[in-house]
């Protein structure tokens, strides 16, 4: 059984050229430059020793001669402020870029629409409720509620390196309980 190219037709070898058929063969010909003679150097050069002082030592025995006495030493003991380390974890400052919603309504089809711009950015202490890779909820005091709105830029230094936006705040126990989901504006506080 013959193999087929993938049109059906019979696959067939590679044949010589046919343009070739009519080739004159060269029967006298001359090489130029092919005179090579085979040249060996032999090496007569005569190794030295190299004259040193240097003795091999056991090692074995001259590390167990020169073994010295362990010196133990008690590490000193701190013990860290705990009461400090708490508010430190759930009371971080908080760095903000408060959000100016202007809300427009055009006259003439009635739609709205709105436009934000920043405020003079801000820090403040705040106490992270709850966070996940999506979420970040945090409550702070009344003193700064009015300056933080949705549409905000937020940056808490804790250990995640993340920008986060406000979406909702809600009146809870004397402050404002935050909402805020990941940003995409990544301002720079200088």
């Amino acid at each position: 059984m013959a193999i087929k190219n993938k049109d059906g037709s019979i696959y067939e070898l590679r044949k010589p050229n046919p343009l070739m058929k009519h080739q004159e063969l060269w029967k006298d010909f001359q090489l130029h430059n092919f005179n090579f003679k085979k040249e060996t150097v032999e090496d007569t050069t005569e190794v030295q020793p190299h004259e040193s002082d240097f003795k091999v030592k056991d090692f074995v025995t001259e590390l167990e001669e020169s073994k010295p006495e362990p010196i133990v030493e008690k590490p000193v003991v701190v013990l860290p402020d705990l009461q400090q380390e708490k508010e430190q974890e759930k009371k971080p400052i908080f760095h903000c870029l408060p959000a100016v919603i202007h809300r427009h309504r055009d006259v003439l089809y009635g739609e709205t629409y709105s436009t934000v711009k920043y405020d003079t950015p801000f820090s403040f202490e705040a106490y992270v409720i709850e966070q996940s890779d999506l979420i970040l909820q945090f409550w702070t005091s009344g003193l700064v509620a009015d300056k933080i709105n949705e549409g905000s830029v937020i940056y808490p230094k804790i250990m995640e390196k993340r920008w986060w936006k406000v979406t909702a705040k809600t009146e809870k126990s004397g402050g404002w309980l935050y909402q805020a989901i990941p940003s995409e504006f990544q301002p720079k506080f200088v």
